[in-house]
Parts: structure tokens; sequence; C-alpha cells
């Protein structure tokens, strides 16, 4: 029975071995974190998952791969997205096969999207080829180009595709966000993805969340909403303050590229990134943990009050 997603839910990175190479022997050990963490859901294959540096074939490998570690009770949602919708077509059948939970995807992102109705008809064929399985849209303009405001896609993927359910909402712009809460909620989960805005993507109606940093401070952002929910607007605040002053950092270390980092800094090592993501040295990964001890994380990342 369909149930609509809730909670924390990363995005994970791809494991790879030292030369680069997809490494899916080690996604049980990175489940096993996850689900230490008390996580809700997956999101695989995503931006944080490098999947514009995949190949076709290593996508649907590592998707694999994290439908078999994937336990019951937490929902794998399989990110199809590729740089062609044909692609695009042929990941969401091989995720449709392999019977995931739910598929997404970002748009083609070189020839830049403005319309809505052309992103409906993308989003359609990529959609029916996922055979009924759920089917969210990842907005994230930022990375893709594509500035279509979700309040004129929304109501029109509603119409147009039976299986759409929502969309992951990685933008910063909160009145489109509310927009869509307030319009087409019934219709369609708003699922919020900026994580230092957290916060302010509860108070304008998330129920679910998805964000890279959720690998490694997943409790953080449970006090922040179960905070809210218990009316504690102080303790949400200071809980999302400390999720800030870590990913304040990251403007220094390399944006996006510096999940990895932190994984092998609390101790699950997913290998190396792809170029064009850079890596970090020893060095640099000595003094990333030095200035994350100044911010206290390793006393407040499982969600301990200090």
């Amino acid at each position: 029975m369909y149930k609509p997603l809730r909670g924390i839910i990363p995005a994970t990175p791809t494991p790879m071995t030292e030369d680069g190479s997809i490494f899916p022997d080690y996604v049980p050990t990175l489940m096993n974190h996850l689900v230490s963490q008390k996580v809700q859901g997956i999101f695989a294959c995503g931006t944080t998952g490098e999947f514009a540096s995949l190949t076709v074939n290593e996508q649907i490998r590592m998707l694999e791969a994290f439908r078999d570690a994937t336990p019951s009770g937490i929902s794998l949602i399989a990110h199809v997205g590729r740089g062609s919708v044909a692609e695009a077509c042929e990941v969401s059948k091989a995720a449709a096969r392999m019977q995931v939970d739910r598929v997404s995807i970002a748009p083609p992102h070189y020839y830049k999207i403005g319309d809505a109705r052309m992103l409906t008809e993308i989003c359609a064929r990529v959609a029916e080829s996922a055979d009924g399985l759920p089917f969210y849209y990842y907005h994230i303009p930022a990375l893709s180009g594509t500035s279509v405001m979700m309040r004129d896609f929304v109501p029109l993927a509603i119409k147009a595709i039976p299986n759409f359910k929502g969309v992951k909402f990685t933008n910063e712009n909160l009145m489109d966000f509310m927009s869509c809460v307030d319009e087409f909620g019934e219709c369609a989960e708003m699922i919020y993805g900026r994580d230092e805005m957290l916060l302010a993507g509860i108070a304008t109606g998330a129920d679910a969340a998805i964000g890279s940093t959720f690998n490694y401070m997943a409790p953080v952002y449970a006090q922040i909403m179960q905070s809210f929910q218990n009316g504690d607007h102080v303790s949400a605040r200071r809980w999302q303050a400390r999720a800030v002053s870590v990913i304040r950092l990251f403007s220094r270390y390399g944006g996006s590229a510096v999940t990895k980092a932190m994984m092998k800094i609390v101790g699950v090592d997913c290998g190396p990134n792809r170029q064009p993501l850079r890596n970090h040295a020893k060095e640099e990964r000595t003094a990333l943990k030095n200035d994350l001890e100044k911010t206290g994380f390793f006393e407040w990342r499982n969600g301990n009050e200090l």
C-alpha cells in the first residue's frame, strides 16, 4: 500500500574504490550506518551520488546494490535522471524491474528547459517507463538550469502523469514551495531539499526532507522536525543553527565535493570522488576535522543535547 514520504531521507554518496571504480559491495556498510541514524528513506544515485559522472550501466548497478541492501521499512527512491531522456527511460525501466520503491528524475541539464509543458512531457515519458512506480520530479535549478516554477509544473504533472506523487524541491524559493503545498498539497508531496533551510521548509509545509548532510548528522535534522512539531521553536532554531555551523564550513573545502571527506571523518569511507569533483588530501581532512571540533559537531551530531 502506498504511503507518502515522511521524515529524514539522506541523498547517498556512491561508494568507489581508490581507482574511481564503483564499489557496490560497500553499500551494505553504508546502509548499516544510515540505519543506525534512524533514517526513513534513501535517495540513491542523485547529485550526491554523482549520477552525472556515472555510465548508464554503473547507475543501474548501483541502484541494484542499494535495492539489495535497503531493509524493510526504509523507502528506496531511485534517481534515474540522465543527460538524455532516452537514457533516463532506460534507467527508469531497470529500476522498475528491480522493484525499487519510487523513482525520481532531475531534468536533462545541457539544453535548459524553460517551459512547464515541455518539462511535463519529459517527466511523463520517464514516469511511464517506471511501470507505475511512484514518481517524483527533482527540482534543482541551481544545477539543472531548468527555471520552471513548480507552481506552473505541478498542476500539469498531476493531470498528465498518473503515477506523479510530488517534488523534491531543492531551491530557496519558499514562495513557490508554499504555493504548491497550499494549492496542491492533497495531490502532490512537497519534499524539501535545502539542508541549511530545513526549518523554513518545515514551517512552510514540508513533512519530509532529502539532503546530503543527512548522511552524517541525520539525528540533528530529526531534532529540528520533532522540535517544530512539538511547538518548541527555540530548540528547532538551535538545532538548525548547529547544522548551519557545519554547512558554512564547506565553502572552504569544495562545496558538494566535501560529502565523501565528511563520511571518511565519521568512519564510513565511501572512497574518492570522480572528476570534476575534487578530492581532499589528508591534511585538508585534518583541517576540516579541527574546524568541526570547534563547532561541537562530534558532541551533538547524533542528536545529543550538550
